[in-house]
């Protein structure tokens, strides 16, 4: 705010219920070869601290509150009355839900009959639930809990296989070659689809952040099992 009234701003807007913040000061002081820095937090009203700069602050709760702030225009929302089952909505997420459908069936009939471990079993009770909302056509939420099952039953195969392994060290360094493989298909999977001029932003942007926090996490594991063996 000080930033702004230094370019004459003489409206400041801020989120609802932040009129009073908390700042740390910090000062220093020598007390002979030693520098001593002391730091002191106090809170500040900003609504005063703006009339002593000659600014209004205001509290602003959505967007179309500063907009009206600024323009002195009303931007009334909608009230949307349809549905979202659309037909461009079924076929776009019906075929990736049946895709999934398929995966973690497929490693539930493979891997629960071999280990009866809890995390199986929670894997069942959300298996059956995406089911449920497969049958009812909600093909959004059938297909989150699809992705959560898949992930909650590979955890119980690789830890399952890790207990049984003979050779431990040679089979996290099997897992981690098979992580590799995925990262990099998903990566020229993302290049592929950007290449064909799509460019939904938060399809990539979210793409791009699973692909980084995985190699993220492949490559803390890598370390954790290079000091092991140190």
């Amino acid at each position: 705010m000080e930033a702004a009234a230094a370019k004459n701003a003489t409206l400041f807007l801020i989120p609802e219920g932040q009129s009073t913040v908390t700042i740390t000061r910090t000062s220093s002081g020598s007390r002979g070869a030693l520098i001593i820095t002391q730091s002191k937090e106090e809170s500040v009203d900003v609504v005063e601290l703006g009339k002593k700069l000659n600014v209004t602050v205001k509290e602003v709760r959505t967007i179309q509150d500063v907009i009206l702030e600024f323009t002195g225009q009303k931007i009334t929302e909608p009230t949307y009355e349809g549905t979202i089952l659309t037909t461009g909505y079924m076929d776009l997420l019906k075929p990736l839900a049946e895709n999934l459908k398929m995966n973690p069936g497929t490693c539930m009939g493979k891997w629960f009959q071999r280990c009866q471990k809890q995390v199986l079993v929670n894997a069942k009770e959300i298996l059956d639930n995406a089911d449920k909302m497969y049958n009812d056509q909600k093909f959004y939420a059938a297909t989150s809990l699809y992705f959560n099952s898949m992930y909650m039953m590979r955890s119980g195969e690789w830890s399952d296989g890790y207990e049984k392994s003979s050779n431990k060290e040679q089979y996290l360094a099997g897992l981690a070659n098979i992580v590799q493989r995925q990262i990099q298909r998903s990566e020229n999977d993302l290049d592929n689809f950007t290449a064909y001029g799509i460019s939904d932003a938060e399809a990539v942007g979210a793409a791009e952040s699973r692909i980084t926090a995985a190699r993220s996490k492949l490559d803390d594991a890598n370390q954790r099992t290079i000091r092991r063996k140190k």
